[in-house]
C-alpha cells in the first residue's frame, strides 16, 4: 500500500514538474508572440513611412519638374518680351529722330524692368535650389527608412530562425 502510495506522490510530482515546465514554455511562447505582434506593428509603420515618403518625394520631384517647367516658360516669354522691347526701342528711336531725351528715359524704364525680372529670375532659382533640397532630404530619409525596414526584417528573420 505504501508502495501504491510512493508511486501515486511520485506520478503526482512528476506531473506538477510537467505542469510547471509546460506553463513556463507556455508563457515564453506568448512572449515571443507578443514580441513578433509588436515587430509586425513596427515593421507596417516602417513601410507607410516608407510609403509616405515615396509619394512626399514623387510629389516634390513632380512639383520640381512643374516649377522647372514654369521658369523654362517664363524665361522664353521673358525672352520675348526683351526681343518686343528692342525692336520697340528701335522703332521709337527710328520715329522719335534720335529724340536723345525720350530715348534715355525708355532706356531707364527698360532697366528697372529688366532689374525686376533678373530678381524674379533669382527668386525663382532659390526656389528651385530649396525644392532640390528639400527633394534630396526626402530621399535620405526614404532611404533611412528602407535601411530601418531592412533591419527589423533581419531581426525579424533571425528571431523567427531561433529554435523554440
Amino acid at each position: 500500500m505504501r508502495e501504491m502510495e510512493a508511486a501515486v506522490n511520485a506520478e503526482r510530482e512528476l506531473r506538477q514538474q510537467q505542469e510547471a515546465r509546460l506553463k513556463a514554455e507556455l508563457a515564453s511562447l506568448e512572449r515571443d508572440l507578443q514580441e513578433s505582434k509588436e515587430k509586425e506593428s513596427l515593421v507596417a509603420s516602417l513601410e507607410k513611412c516608407l510609403q509616405e515618403g515615396k509619394e512626399r518625394e514623387r510629389s516634390l520631384v513632380e512639383e520640381g519638374a512643374k516649377r522647372e517647367a514654369q521658369f523654362k516658360e517664363l524665361l522664353r516669354s521673358l525672352e520675348a518680351e526683351k526681343d518686343n522691347l528692342e525692336e520697340r526701342l528701335t522703332n521709337q528711336l527710328s520715329q522719335l529722330n534720335g529724340s536723345i531725351a525720350d530715348y534715355q528715359q525708355e532706356v531707364a524704364d527698360n532697366r528697372e524692368h529688366l532689374a525686376e525680372l533678373q530678381r524674379e529670375v533669382e527668386r525663382l532659382a532659390r526656389e528651385r535650389a530649396e525644392l532640390e533640397a528639400e527633394a534630396q532630404s526626402e530621399s535620405d530619409r526614404a532611404a533611412r527608412l528602407e535601411e530601418d525596414m531592412r533591419q527589423a526584417q533581419r531581426e525579424r528573420a533571425e528571431a523567427e530562425s531561433e529554435p523554440l
